[in-house]
C-alpha cells in the first residue's frame, strides 16, 4: 500500500521543458501547508498526475497498479522527450500499459490493474521508468540497511536504488519499507523477478 500518492523527484524539472498546465490549488484535500503540497503542484503542472477528480487528489489513498503504470509512463515519456500524446480509451489505462510494455517499463501484463499496488512492485515499475542518471545516489544506504528488505526479495535492487536516490524513504526510525508482501498474482505474471531492474 502506498500511503502517500506522490513521489518527490527533486531535480526532475531539469528534464522537463515547461509546465503544460497551471495548478491553482484546486485539490481541496491538499492543504498549502502539507509537506507534499509543492510536489503535487509541480507534478500536476508538468502533466504527471491528475488527481482523483477536478477537486480531489486523495493524498492518503491507495495507489493502484494502473495509476503507478500511468505515472511511470508519463515520467518516461517526459524524460525521453518523445512528447507522447496519451489518448485514453477503454480501459482508460490501456494506452499507458501499451507504452510501458513497448518501453520495457512493464515486462508482463497484469491480470488486475485496478488492484492496490504494493511497495515492492511500485519500486520495480518506477525504477524502470527512468535511467540511472536521473536517479543518482544522494543518500548513503548500505546494502542490508533496510530492515524488512532482504536480498532474496526480487525488488531488492529497485528499492535500494530509490532509497539511495531519495525517492523512497522508510516509514519508521529504522527505515522500514513496509508493505512489501508479494501478491501471488504478481508472481504468476512475471512480477517480481531478479531481471526486473
Amino acid at each position: 500500500v502506498i500511503e502517500e500518492r506522490i513521489v518527490e523527484f527533486a531535480e526532475l524539472d531539469v528534464y522537463i521543458d515547461q509546465p503544460v498546465r497551471t495548478y491553482s490549488s484546486q485539490f481541496r484535500d491538499v492543504p498549502a501547508t502539507a509537506w507534499y503540497a509543492d510536489t503535487v503542484a509541480r507534478a500536476y503542472s508538468y502533466g504527471l498526475i491528475q488527481g482523483e477528480s477536478k477537486t480531489a487528489f486523495e493524498p492518503g489513498g491507495n495507489l493502484t497498479i494502473a495509476e503507478c503504470v500511468t505515472l511511470a509512463a508519463r515520467l518516461h515519456s517526459t524524460y525521453a522527450g518523445d512528447h507522447m500524446k496519451f489518448t485514453q480509451g477503454k480501459p482508460w489505462y490501456q494506452v499507458y500499459v501499451d507504452y510501458a510494455m513497448d518501453n520495457r517499463i512493464l515486462l508482463k501484463e497484469q491480470s488486475n490493474y485496478n488492484r492496490k499496488i504494493n511497495r515492492a512492485l511500485f519500486a520495480q515499475i518506477l525504477a524502470r521508468a527512468l535511467p540511472e542518471e536521473v536517479l543518482p545516489a544522494v543518500n548513503d544506504v548500505p546494502d542490508g540497511a533496510i530492515p524488512d528488505v532482504t536480498e532474496d526479495l526480487s525488488a531488492y535492487k529497485a528499492i535500494y536504488r530509490l532509497y539511495r536516490a531519495g525517492v523512497l524513504m522508510g516509514n519508521d526510525k529504522l527505515g522500514s519499507l513496509y508493505g512489501i508482501q508479494i501478491d501471488p498474482d504478481d508472481i504468476e505474471l512475471g512480477w517480481p523477478y531478479d531481471g526486473m531492474v
